[in-house]
Parts: C-alpha cells; structure tokens; sequence
C-alpha cells in the first residue's frame, strides 16, 4: 500500500484490503458503512466454535470492539476470543502515516501491534457472513468438493447442471449411453 501511495497518491478515501485466501460472501458496503461513523482502522471479524480457534488469527477486543490483541492460532485454552481475522480490513488513507517508505512492512506483524500500541482508533467489525478458508491445499479441495456438493452456494459453478452434480460448459454434448 505505501509503495503504491508513494509511486502515485491512489488511497484517499476509505480504501478495503483483502486478503485472496478465502471465499466470502461479505457485504462490503455494510462493512463500509459500520466503520465510517466510529473508527479510520478495523478489521472484520468472525465468530468460531471455540474448537476451532487453534487454525486462526485470533482478534481480541474490549466491550466497545476496541482491538487490544491479536493471538496468532493460539490453543483452545489459551484463546482470549472466539473472534478470528478473517484478513478484510477497512482503512482510512490516515493508516498509511504508520507504515514507512521503502522497506516491507507486514500488515499483521507490524502495522496492527503499532495501532494497538500507539492506541489508534483500531476496531474489530463483527460480521456473520460466509467464509470459507482455502489457504492451504487441503482447504481449497475441501471448499471445491463443497461448491459441487451444493453446501458452499457463495459460487455459481459456470456451465450448466446437466444431471445432478454433473455441470458442462458451452458446446458440450454429452452422450449419456457410454
């Protein structure tokens, strides 16, 4: 973000990042909207059974939604929230003053402990919404085996079902005896 703000001013209105590991089906405008009035930095969070906050990035707030912390896949035990960043940030250009020129600086390393140590107006947004992980191999073939069996419905397989779970493309012809 800061080498793309350094090269040529692009980030001055509110600006969403997201990270490209999951399916989601977010209404971003609402995201949008719930940030404008109370916060310039925030992440959108989801709600986990307590099982499973060991696979995540674990977003730990106070009782107005202030960030204080974030545990990175901490044990079921250990885990302070069942809230987990679902890597989609909504930031106001302002953000961009914490992060230096020229050099690599990670968004979850570096920016957010900064904010929550210089007690930036930095809040957890949280959303109910579909998202599905696929980071990793596993999870991706996991959520294809979901899209086809109808249980992950946030993406239209393109073509045509042609018989149940069967889907073909343009100019396909099918010859249903062999």
């Amino acid at each position: 973000m800061r080498r793309i703000q350094d090269f040529s001013p692009f980030f001055d209105d509110t600006f969403v990042v997201l990270c490209g590991d999951a399916l989601i089906d977010l209404d971003l405008t609402a995201a949008v909207k719930w940030q404008k009035p109370r916060s310039d930095h925030n992440v959108v969070m989801k709600s986990v059974p307590r099982e499973e906050v060991s696979s995540y990035g674990v977003v730990v707030t106070d009782e107005t939604g202030r960030i204080k912390a974030f545990q990175e896949k901490p044990s079921v035990e250990e885990a302070l929230s069942t809230n987990i960043n679902t890597g989609i940030y909504i930031f106001e250009p302002e953000v961009l003053n914490y992060i230096p020129s020229g050099q690599e600086y990670d968004i979850g390393s570096q920016l957010f402990p900064k904010l929550v140590e210089i007690n930036a107006p930095f809040y957890g947004i949280p959303m109910d919404f579909q998202w599905v992980d696929i980071g990793k191999v596993p999870d991706y073939s996991r959520a294809i085996c979901g899209v086809l069996q109808g249980e992950i419905k946030i993406v239209n397989i393109p073509g045509y079902q042609v018989r149940e779970g069967i889907y073909t493309g343009l100019n396909v012809d099918v010859n249903w005896d062999k």
